[in-house]
């Protein structure tokens, strides 16, 4: 292919037709257009989010390339739809819901019953300027709860007894 673009004997045409619900992308070859993507939705929300998925991923964790499926999981969470991720240890699940909300610019929350896990996480998203925070029942202090009912955070992490306390109190 690099060989056939070198010596100038590869033509390539790309042609963009958007409509409403899909993105056609076509090629030509000779005195033909063949259709070779059908793209959901408009590719250009599509390509802007994964220029700042990319960007973001660069900025507040330092790496250059996603592991394998977190960039499709996030795109989908982009796009609202439902995730059920099932990863090994290590694999990089934490992502998938860490940039999400600083793209989407909602907050998201996570449930989680292992406090101390959960703190390591806020300070270590804190140290990387994210706006982190985690609920717990034993905290005393109401004005983490105030912050986080505000919106204040980009990812809020809590106890399932917070969850159910916070969900009945409302």
């Amino acid at each position: 292919f690099a060989r056939k673009k070198r010596e100038n004997k590869l033509h390539i045409q790309l042609r963009y037709i958007k409509s409403h619900t899909h993105t056609y992308i076509y090629t030509h070859h000779r005195t033909s257009w063949f259709l070779i993507f059908l793209i959901p939705g408009p590719v250009d929300r599509l390509l802007a989010n994964q220029r700042k998925m990319e960007f973001a991923l660069k900025k507040y964790f330092g790496y250059s390339a996603f592991r394998p499926y977190q960039k499709e999981i996030i795109e989908k969470i982009l796009e609202g739809r439902d995730c059920l991720v099932v990863m090994a240890t290590g694999s990089g699940k934490s992502l998938c819901y860490q940039v999400p909300p600083l793209i989407a610019k909602k907050t998201a929350v996570v449930i989680s019953p292992l406090i101390s896990l959960m703190q390591d996480q806020v300070m270590a998203l804190k140290q990387r300027g994210i706006k982190a925070e985690y609920l717990s029942s034993a905290q005393t202090d109401s004005r983490a709860q105030s912050n986080a009912e505000s919106g204040q955070f980009d990812i809020l992490y809590m106890t399932p007894e917070k969850a159910c306390s916070v969900a009945v109190s409302n």
